[in-house]
């Protein structure tokens, strides 16, 4: 299965139309390799590592607190403050930014 049918939606953003199209893609690169069996392996490494990051961390984004305030009116707020946050906000949503380096790159946003 591929796409909604496989429930490839992030449990965080809620959006799935990256992984739809994305897992397409792998599935039908790996029948044109006449080897079905690759878009398990490529699916799994490539989507399903990333979703599984994000439903490890999305209680506690939905629940937790930072600074005094919940993690996602302080993720509204540094997104509306920071271009660079704006950035990354954007490429997560697009699937250009993994949540594995995610970490990373958002601590590299913040001035000095």
């Amino acid at each position: 299965m591929v796409g909604d049918s496989a429930g490839l939606v992030d449990p965080i953003t809620g959006e799935g139309l990256y992984y739809s199209l994305r897992s397409a893609e792998l599935c039908a690169e790996s029948l044109l390799a006449d080897d079905p069996a690759l878009y398990a392996t490529q699916l799994e490494e490539e989507i399903l590592s990333e979703l599984k990051i994000a439903a490890r961390v999305s209680q506690r984004f939905y629940t937790g607190q930072v600074f005094g305030e919940s993690v996602l009116e302080r993720m509204i707020s540094l997104t509306q403050q920071n271009e660079n946050i704006r950035e990354l906000m954007s490429d997560l949503f697009a699937g250009i930014q993994s949540y594995q380096g995610c970490a990373r790159v958002s601590c590299a946003s913040f001035p000095p």
